[in-house]
């Protein structure tokens, strides 16, 4: 799963450069349901200095920049697309 998103990932961002390895211990339950299902977990990065969206979650200046929920939300359908075999 983590290989089918990193191939995910080099289609939707603009450069392989912003694709960046980040290995982390979780504080989630999500293995528990990583054991049931393929899963991977990634991060879409929204940090953007200019528009003041560069502070960390749970900071008391957190911000989104909105612009990367389009990233997040096609980073999802065509992992399910290429998951389930309907690869474009």
């Amino acid at each position: 799963m983590a290989n089918l998103v990193s191939f995910t990932a080099e289609k939707v961002v603009e450069t392989k450069d912003s694709i960046i390895p980040f290995v982390t211990m979780i504080g989630e339950d999500f293995c528990l349901f990583a054991n049931r299902v393929p899963s991977a977990f990634y991060f879409i990065g929204s940090g953007n200095m200019e528009k003041g969206t560069d502070h960390p979650h749970h900071h008391s200046c957190f911000n989104i920049d909105e612009d990367a929920l389009a990233i997040g939300v096609e980073m999802h359908v065509r992992t399910a697309l290429s998951f389930l075999g309907n690869s474009r």
